[in-house]
């Protein structure tokens, strides 16, 4: 026979199952007791079952959950990569290729521009000067000087930007008139201005708006002060007539610049004997010469700041003059008074004044 409760075959005169313990024949109490056991394991085993699952669900929830966070790691590198490689490959080529159009149709303000947004993207930097260059010799053959010459100041040393710079200032200086203020060389990268003290058909006399530098009257060969001395020997003088004006001028303009014939009282040097010392006249020839006192009578001239400076405050300015006693040059001082010290080792302020042919 087979049991009733596990399927176990057993033999006929067995009378409880090997297999599952359960007797053959069970007595009303041993019935019961038999169902409250096979029904408590049944719900103990649908318990575990349940735990199983659940366990199983849950693994199954993080490893997705791992695998998305994953995938959703992963594609955010992707994006960066490909935005990284939008931002620093694609987009400045493009706009390379934008800029490049621009040039190649002349809008060369459009095309600075934009090569000025590339930073140094390849050759960026050298198209913003040609770019800029270009616009400028545009402006200059529309007769546009002002335009021109703003934009060949920042050039000043690209190709011949000086050169252009000096046509647009001598054309401007042309329509211009007496008492106006104009720009003519430049001066370690900023423009000088000009005040016109007279001007007629053939020639016109400037004096700068400000002191272009200060500097030490008679220097020795190590840059301090030397030996005593006036305007005619002194080292300002030289630099004046010299290196100023090759530093500051277009070959073209420096051309333009004539000779003045001008006197000056000074100490005679080599008879110097102190307070006694004898005044002579003295005649020089100079493109360019700063003030005496009656040159700041005769034209007006007020103290005036260094060029370049913001504060706009007067300094001390040299003078072409002797001083008085052991002076041997004299100031203009900010209050507009006339200083006279034994100070010609002293940096004082720098205005060049000088006349331009106009033929």
């Amino acid at each position: 026979m087979q049991c009733p409760y596990c399927k176990k075959e057993l033999s006929d005169e067995a009378t409880f199952c090997p297999e599952c313990g359960q007797a053959l024949q069970p007595s009303e109490t041993d019935h019961n007791v038999s169902q409250n056991y096979w029904n408590d394991y049944k719900t103990s085993a649908e318990k575990d079952e349940n735990k199983r699952k659940e366990l199983e669900i849950s693994v199954i929830k993080k490893h997705k959950s791992k695998r998305r966070a994953k995938l959703a790691f992963f594609s955010l590198i992707t994006a960066i990569l490909v935005l990284i490689i939008y931002i620093f490959k694609i987009m400045p080529a493009q706009s390379y290729s934008n800029a490049q159009e621009l040039f190649a149709e002349k809008q060369y303000s459009e095309a600075a521009k934009a090569f000025t947004d590339l930073g140094d993207y390849k050759d960026a930097v050298a198209m913003v000067n040609l770019c800029k260059y270009n616009q400028a010799i545009i402006e200059y053959e529309n007769g546009q000087y002002e335009d021109a010459l703003s934009l060949f100041y920042p050039l000043i040393d690209y190709e011949n930007s000086r050169y252009y710079a000096g046509q647009c200032e001598l054309q401007l200086l042309y329509n211009a008139q007496s008492n106006d203020i104009i720009t003519l060389g430049n001066y370690q990268g900023t423009a000088i201005e000009w005040i016109i003290i007279s001007k007629n058909e053939s020639e016109a006399l400037l004096v700068s708006n400000y002191y272009i530098d200060t500097k030490i009257a008679n220097e020795s060969d190590e840059g301090e002060y030397g030996k005593y001395t006036c305007w005619s020997g002194s080292t300002l003088r030289q630099w004046l007539n010299n290196e100023f004006i090759s530093s500051s001028f277009s070959a073209e303009v420096a051309a333009l610049l004539l000779t003045n014939n001008i006197t000056t009282n000074e100490y005679d040097v080599p008879n110097y004997d102190g307070w006694s010392a004898k005044e002579i006249v003295v005649a020089t020839e100079d493109k360019v010469y700063i003030p005496s006192m009656e040159d700041i009578e005769n034209y007006g001239l007020k103290p005036t700041s260094l060029l370049g400076r913001n504060d706009n405050n007067p300094i001390t300015g040299w003078l072409r003059d002797r001083g008085h006693g052991i002076a041997f040059q004299v100031s203009l001082e900010p209050d507009g008074s006339y200083g006279s010290e034994w100070h010609f080792y002293s940096s004082y302020g720098i205005r060049p004044i000088i006349k331009v042919s106009l033929k």
